[in-house]
């Protein structure tokens, strides 16, 4: 099972998340393997995350899909407000600024692509979504979310975003994995 996220930035929420995950399904499929994955994933060193095993997700090419697809059985996307196409704002949080092939939000909203997802399913987990779609990215999403078997935002405003643009299937709001803490502990 692979997990992706933002989990590669110096925040406290989003060097939370994987870990309650990880305890959470740990208590459930004790046996389950999972890796994290984030946009630079190791290559950046942070002070949350030192010995926290983060891969690269890579580039959103056809061919990188393809690898990631290949070593999973489940992809669950989540924690943080990722679901956008605001690269150049999720940019301001790493230094050094990221160029122009920054884009983990197509990998954050349209996962593995259709064709992938066929065989490997992918699902959103708590999911903020911190602007409204334009059109453009509101017919992707749509799309998207269509494929999804489990889809959960986390807070109402996230999916009266989803609900706007369009998306009808179904949303749940779940609360926020913080609440969980006291397990990590």
């Amino acid at each position: 099972m692979d997990v992706w996220g933002g989990f590669d930035v110096e925040n406290y929420g989003d060097a939370l998340f994987p870990r309650i995950f990880d305890v959470e399904l740990g208590r459930r499929l004790p046996h389950a393997q999972r890796r994290y994955r984030a946009p630079f994933g190791h290559q950046r060193e942070l002070h949350f995350n030192r010995d926290w095993p983060l891969e690269p997700l890579g580039e959103p090419t056809p061919g990188r899909r393809a690898e990631l697809a290949e070593g999973a059985d489940l992809v669950v996307i989540g924690g943080g407000e990722i679901a956008h196409v605001r690269d150049d704002w999720l940019a301001t949080v790493y230094e050094p600024r990221p160029g122009a092939g920054f884009r983990p939000s197509e990998l954050f909203l349209d996962g593995l692509g259709a064709d992938w997802e066929a065989h490997t399913p992918v699902v959103w987990h708590g999911i903020g979504i911190p602007f409204d779609f334009d059109d453009r990215t509101a017919a992707v999403v749509r799309a998207a979310l269509a494929r999804r078997p489990y889809v959960t935002v986390r807070d109402a405003t996230s999916l009266d975003r989803l609900r706007r643009a369009g998306v009808e299937g179904q949303v749940e709001v779940v609360p926020d994995s913080v609440l969980l803490l006291p397990r990590l502990f």
